[in-house]
């Protein structure tokens, strides 16, 4: 008989014999993976974790969008949407200036905030007037104004800085989808025989991934008299 219970015992699985353990928990329903080792030691790991009152707990909790991040895809939307249309690079690139200098002048006063959008206007139709593929930007314009009076609803152009600012992102994603981010006032100052700008023909240098410098530069310098009337000191 005693040798019958001593093999019954050998035929017993280790883990029977474990030490217990304790898991140390917070309140609410847990699903574990329980592991047991060949020594007998026993751990757990939970598999998921549903709070009293909730759901499961996310490991992973999304992040909240970035507005502003969210508005300069938008107009990138925007501007390749135009090009894809038809409209060059070169227009805009100049559009692109238009409101990066129309913004800088916001930021450093000599633009007030009353009149900045009265000044991109003016500085657009000033840009396109004589351009082949001005219509093709008519939808773009349009998107713009629309963000911007939304944003305008939602208190977010009253500042400055906000101003400033929302000028600063629209030329940022008009630069994503032409692909170059030119300095405006850089190419404003550029005269001819500048390295960089003009060749002694007074020409620029060629075109840049599909924009035309020579183009650019002068339409850069129409921009720039006529911001001066709005108070733009460049």
């Amino acid at each position: 008989m005693r040798r019958i219970l001593a093999l019954a015992l050998l035929l017993v699985p280790s883990w029977a014999w474990a030490e217990p353990f304790v898991l140390d928990l917070p309140p609410g329903t847990h699903n574990l993976s329980i592991t047991v080792a060949a020594d007998g030691t026993v751990s757990a790991r939970p598999l998921r974790t549903v709070t009293v009152g909730g759901g499961p707990v996310n490991p992973n909790p999304p992040v909240d969008p970035d507005p502003m991040a969210e508005f300069i895809e938008e107009i990138r939307k925007a501007t390749a949407d135009a090009l894809a249309l038809g409209g060059s690079k070169t227009s805009g690139a100049a559009l692109s200036a238009v409101y990066s200098l129309v913004g800088s002048g916001v930021a450093d006063g000599s633009i007030a905030p009353g009149v900045a959008f009265t000044a991109v206007r003016a500085a657009s139709d000033k840009v396109l007037a004589g351009q082949p593929d001005k219509d093709k930007w008519t939808v773009f314009r349009t998107r713009v104004s629309n963000s911007l009076n939304a944003l305008k609803a939602d208190g977010l152009l009253e500042t400055k800085e906000q101003v400033s600012g929302i000028l600063a992102n629209i030329a940022k994603g008009i630069d994503k989808a032409t692909g170059q981010s030119l300095d405006a006032k850089a190419l404003g100052r550029a005269t001819k025989g500048e390295a960089g700008a003009y060749d002694t023909d007074g020409k620029a240098d060629g075109i840049l991934d599909g924009i035309d410098l020579a183009k650019l530069i002068e339409l850069i310098k129409l921009i720039i008299e006529l911001l001066k009337i709005f108070g733009g000191g460049f």
